[in-house]
């Protein structure tokens, strides 16, 4: 168990796909060690899944249906997230993803994926992490010795096959991280 190894007691974590395998996995993780967790993803009837399961096993969590690439959203989940809680000390983005579209098609060429799509899955993976960091990471407290962790890909350091947009905008992502960490050092 997460509690096993430290405590995160007191503290409250957010996690942006949060209803996803992975997602809710560290969810679950985090509400083992003690944190109050949030949990924030486009689907409410997942969300509200992941967060009764949480219930069930007696942590405390809050479920918010919203769009990574809505600040308008973003910004009424932090206030709930801060009114119910009264603060946010870490944040996961673990959402994400491909999209069909940006991938390479078996009787296709790599010449062939739409710019939309290459567009579409950046805006996901990237903004999708710079939005969520713009808004709560302002509303975290530094003295408390809070926490940012973006969710990448292996596809961020090795080229995989059919998901170039996807792995470019992973590594975009570990970029933007880099760049974060230097920032608020």
């Amino acid at each position: 168990m997460a509690s096993d190894l430290f405590s995160l007691e007191g503290r409250v974590a957010l996690v942006t796909g949060g209803s996803g395998a992975i997602g809710s996995a560290l969810a679950e993780g985090l509400a083992q060690a003690g944190a109050r967790v949030a949990v924030l993803a486009r689907t409410v009837e997942r969300v509200d899944e992941t967060v009764r399961r949480l219930g069930e096993n007696g942590h405390d969590a809050i479920g918010i249906g919203a769009d990574v690439l809505d600040a308008a959203a973003l910004e009424a989940a932090r206030d709930a997230i801060v009114s119910r809680f009264g603060s946010i000390d870490i944040l996961v983005n673990c959402a994400g993803g491909n999209i069909a579209a940006a991938t390479v098609p078996d009787d296709a060429s790599a010449f062939d994926v739409p710019i939309e799509a290459y567009r579409a899955v950046v805006d996901l993976n990237l903004l999708g992490t710079l939005l969520p960091i713009r808004v709560f990471g302002a509303a975290m407290r530094p003295a408390a010795g809070c926490s940012i962790v973006n969710v990448s890909s292996m596809a961020a350091a090795s080229a995989i096959t059919r998901v170039g947009g996807y792995g470019a905008a992973k590594a975009a992502v570990e970029s933007i991280t880099r760049w974060f960490a230097v920032e608020l050092a």
